[in-house]
Order: C-alpha cells, then structure tokens, then sequence
C-alpha cells in the first residue's frame, strides 16, 4: 500500500506531499497539476496505469 506521495521540483509542484487514506483515493484537478502529472510520473516509479 502506498502511505506517502512526494513531488519536489516537478512540474508545477515546487514541493507538495500526499499521505492517501486507506481505501480509494481519487486525484481531481485542473490540467497539468493533479492526475496528469501522476499518470506522467508513475511509469517513473515502477507503476503502470491503465
């Protein structure tokens, strides 16, 4: 399980850290700051999105 997301310098995110809840967690945003850069990101870190 993931416990703690942590973007520094990346994007639009100077330093921003997410501990998700358990269960689902949703991402919503306007473009280029919420789900896009995650969907970007994770291939980065060993995930693949579908």
């Amino acid at each position: 399980m993931i416990t703690r997301i942590e973007l520094s310098s990346f994007m639009s995110h100077d330093h921003t850290v997410i501990e998700p809840a358990a269960g689902l967690t949703v991402l919503i945003g306007p473009e280029k700051v919420a789900g896009t850069i995650f969907r970007e990101r994770w291939p980065v870190c060993g995930f693949e999105l579908q």
